[in-house]
């Protein structure tokens, strides 16, 4: 298993993704309960976009190991095939470890908020804010959005979105180019269109509350 193993990691690497699942799926069949193999193929597969196949490698994974990097890679493929409760008690399960980084921390506090088990919560969001005293904005990797719907310290919110602008490239960006309606218009001669771009608008909860919007 060892070699097939290591076969499919360096196939992998040079981006001969079909290749590295067939090493890996041999891997496992010499050894099925080979915690590296499964982490490696279900990752693999959730990196071709191909979340589903990668489930029950994923839920195999998690009932043979307790590494808590392999537990994190296996619930963000829970959370992708949204088995949300399943991943609040993955996440439990690693911080149960006391391994857990501040990171790890972050996304387990969003799974178990949005599941209302306040319960739960309350001793994640003392960690951040814990972090966010000392003021370490960087590692827990927040979103900002996320970090105002539960903290009410605004010099909080302002660090994370500060923290979350500077991680994403903002600053570096050149300043948009700001014009007038009127030399707009003059410059086109034709009426505006404005568009919407974003990465989950399709399913989000404020495009449903903007159809009326877009309609008019």
């Amino acid at each position: 298993a060892r070699n097939w193993m290591a076969a499919g990691h360096l196939l992998a690497q040079e981006r001969r993704m079909e290749e590295a699942l067939v090493c890996l799926r041999y891997a496992l069949a010499d050894d099925p309960d080979n915690a590296e193999a499964l982490n490696l193929i279900s990752s693999t597969l959730f990196n071709l976009f191909r979340a589903e196949e990668a489930l029950p490698f994923a839920k195999r994974l998690l009932s043979v190991s307790e590494d808590c990097t392999h537990l994190s890679n296996a619930a963000l493929i829970l959370q992708h095939n949204k088995n949300y409760e399943e991943v609040a008690g993955v996440f439990k399960r690693i911080l149960a470890t006391g391994n857990a980084d501040l990171r790890m921390i972050t996304a387990a506090a969003f799974t178990i908020r949005s599941l209302c088990d306040h319960e739960a919560i309350l001793p994640l969001d003392a960690h951040l804010l814990a972090a966010y005293e000392t003021g370490n904005y960087a590692l827990p990797e927040e979103f900002p959005a996320t970090n105002v719907a539960w903290c009410a310290n605004e010099k909080h919110n302002l660090g994370v979105a500060q923290s979350y602008l500077k991680k994403v490239g903002f600053f570096n960006l050149a300043p948009p180019r700001l014009v007038k309606y009127k030399q707009l218009q003059q410059e086109t001669k034709a009426r505006i269109r404005v568009g919407y771009l974003s990465d989950d608008f399709h399913s989000h909860a404020v495009l449903h509350l903007m159809f009326g919007v877009f309609e008019a």
